[in-house]
């Protein structure tokens, strides 16, 4: 098989496995399609071929359940500092430690100098652009999933340039804009970031006032996680505990 096309099955098989510990959305790409557009600091701490296979790992709502259900029965997931982050770290690993090639994974979560600018990386590999209320809008999912990681694999990835992603702001009125002004307003004049989860309600209009999307929103239960740090009941944590 030639290395051109050995990708598709190596980006094929990691979508399969990662949509199977919870992770359902990955988008292949070629490293350099990011690496050629950013600055050297911006780059992804890989130094082997320019040219690697590399996938945007991430999730719609469908993780929900897998992360409830994990947080529940396992301890060192529910007593982690930060369980989602915990999870996610594990399942990316569940999934990578049998693949026999080199790979280098970064996390969203990651803290610099490993931090690399996930919506910038999702934007150069085509998987989604950015929307006037600077939330990554895709086609299908809109502003419903979240960007948790990027792994390269050392394969020849993807040849050409990135494909052209489909534009699902185009010709909006750009509700998210005005949502997005006020929710900048709101935290200016009264909240310290530190406590942007204490009025997170504007932050959360941002999201919904895109149009595309909607039947993939979050349930109400990740919501409140994700924007204001409450535990989930099922997990039998207090609210306002924080979710990190």
């Amino acid at each position: 098989m030639g290395e051109r096309l050995e990708w598709r099955t190596i980006a094929a098989e990691l979508a399969r496995d990662l949509a199977g510990v919870g992770l359902d959305l990955t988008h292949p790409f070629c490293l350099a399609w990011y690496e050629d557009a950013v600055t050297p600091t911006q780059r992804l701490p890989w130094s082997r071929r320019r040219d690697a296979l590399a996938l945007l790992v991430g999730n719609t709502r469908a993780m929900w359940p897998r992360f409830l259900a994990d947080l529940a029965r396992r301890d060192e997931i529910a007593t982690a500092s930060d369980p989602l982050d915990r999870w996610i770290e594990e399942a990316v690993d569940s999934v990578t430690r049998s693949l026999g090639r080199a790979h280098e994974v970064v996390f969203a979560h990651e803290a610099p100098p490993r931090r690399r600018p996930m919506q910038e990386i999702a934007v150069r590999a085509g998987f989604a652009p950015l929307s006037p209320g600077h939330l990554l809008a895709h086609p299908v999912y809109g502003p419903w999933f979240a960007v948790r990681a990027v792994l390269v694999v050392d394969v020849a990835g993807p040849g050409g340039t990135a494909g052209v992603t489909a534009a699902p702001c185009a010709g909006c009125a750009a509700p998210c804009r005005v949502a997005f002004e006020h929710a900048c307003a709101v935290a200016d004049a009264r909240v310290e970031p530190s406590r942007l989860h204490e009025q997170w309600e504007p932050w959360l209009a941002v999201r919904d006032a895109c149009p595309v999307g909607t039947a993939h929103r979050y349930g109400e239960d990740q919501i409140l996680f994700h924007y204001a740090r409450r535990w989930p009941i099922a997990a039998g944590k207090n609210d306002g505990e924080g979710a990190g």
